[in-house]
C-alpha cells in the first residue's frame, strides 16, 4: 500500500502504512481520531516514552489492549473532549489552534490527508464509504 493508495484503509494496515510514510521513524505523538481497534494500531505505531491522545470514538470505545507494549515503551495515553468544557477553555484552545497549529497548516508543513472530494449530491455515498470504512483520511464536501 503506497502513499497514493489509501482507500480501504484498515487498522491492521495503518502502521505499515504510517512506517512507510515516515520512512521508519518513530512517531512521537498519535492522535487518535476514531477509538476501537484503531486504538491498538496507535500502540504499535507509537514510539518509546511516546503519546497517544484519545480525542473520538466513532470506531468504538472499548478496545483490547497488550498492557506489556504499553509497558514497554512507557507510553502516555491522554483522553480528552472538546463539547463538554467551559466555553473560556474553548476559547483558549482555539487561540492556541490560531498560534501553534495553524501557520503549520498554512505553511504546508503539516497537511491534513484528503482521501475525497465529493459534490454535496453524493453525500450519502460519501457516508456510505465512511461506514464501509472505505476511506483513509477525510472526505470534503464540495458544494
Amino acid at each position: 500500500m503506497g502513499p497514493g493508495d489509501r482507500t480501504g484503509c484498515c487498522p491492521a494496515q495503518l502502521p505499515d502504512a504510517v512506517r512507510e510514510a515516515t520512512a521508519g521513524e518513530d512517531v512521537h505523538v498519535v492522535l487518535d481520531l476514531v477509538g476501537g481497534p484503531y486504538f491498538e494500531a496507535a500502540l504499535q505505531l507509537v514510539g518509546s516514552s511516546g503519546r497517544i491522545v484519545v480525542v473520538g470514538l466513532m470506531a468504538g470505545s472499548r478496545v483490547e489492549i497488550d498492557l506489556g507494549t504499553l509497558l514497554r515503551k512507557r507510553v502516555r495515553v491522554f483522553g480528552t473532549v472538546l463539547r463538554s468544557r467551559p466555553l473560556p477553555e474553548k476559547i483558549q484552545l482555539a487561540r492556541e489552534f490560531s498560534q501553534n497549529i495553524l501557520p503549520l497548516l498554512i505553511s504546508s508543513k503539516i497537511r491534513p490527508i484528503i482521501d475525497r472530494v465529493v459534490p454535496f449530491s453524493e453525500v450519502a455515498e460519501a457516508h456510505r464509504a465512511m461506514e464501509a470504512n472505505q476511506t483513509f483520511g477525510k472526505v470534503v464536501l464540495r458544494w
